[in-house]
């Protein structure tokens, strides 16, 4: 573990002043991929690339604004990916039963939506080019019409909840007075 937290050091100081190294860089060599996910994480957190000001200090933010942001998009674009997916045979399989669209559709709009990712693609790719790991590690693997369905059961389940009204509390002292009243 030591040495993979020496290796992001190493990438979060070449980040931190705009120097990129070279792929062949002492950090990216035994990079393996269980320690992917983990990397990109220590990656994230330990950098000062992201501002206290834009409130992505870490990757679980990060990769939660991800999955809405996608889901909104999806869901107002829903007609052409399935149409576009359909036609070039490039549905995923998710771990969920799901299906999602390729990992390279998934990137570009993600990249697109969330501002500050496109100056961490280049450094999570040359830590993996497998583009179907970055879309796990940023927790996008994901059937999005099963999550969509989700979102609407819980936001269904929150409206039900604020539309029932609240009975008031009885209070043994105004039910007394209420007696002699009526």
């Amino acid at each position: 573990m030591g040495g993979l937290r020496r290796r992001i050091n190493l990438l979060v100081n070449s980040l931190t002043y705009r120097r990129l190294t070279h792929p062949t860089h002492e950090f990216y060599r035994g990079l393996d991929d269980d320690n992917f996910s983990l990397s990109l994480g220590i990656l994230i957190e330990r950098t000062l690339l992201f501002s206290q000001g834009d409130k992505m200090s870490n990757f679980e933010e990060l990769k939660a604004a991800l999955k809405d942001k996608w889901l909104d998009y999806y869901q107002i674009n829903q007609a052409w990916i399935k149409v576009f997916t359909t036609a070039t045979n490039s549905w995923i399989n998710t771990p969920d039963g799901g299906k999602r669209p390729s990992s390279h559709l998934i990137l570009g709009v993600a990249t697109a939506l969330e501002t500050q990712l496109f100056m961490w693609m280049s450094p999570f790719c040359v830590l993996s080019n497998d583009s179907n790991k970055l879309v796990d590690a940023l927790g996008l693997n994901f059937g999005p019409e099963i999550e969509l369905e989700k979102r609407e059961e819980e936001r269904a389940k929150i409206q039900e909840a604020e539309a029932i009204p609240l009975l008031p509390e009885t209070n043994p002292h105004t039910e007394y007075l209420n007696q002699f009243r009526n």
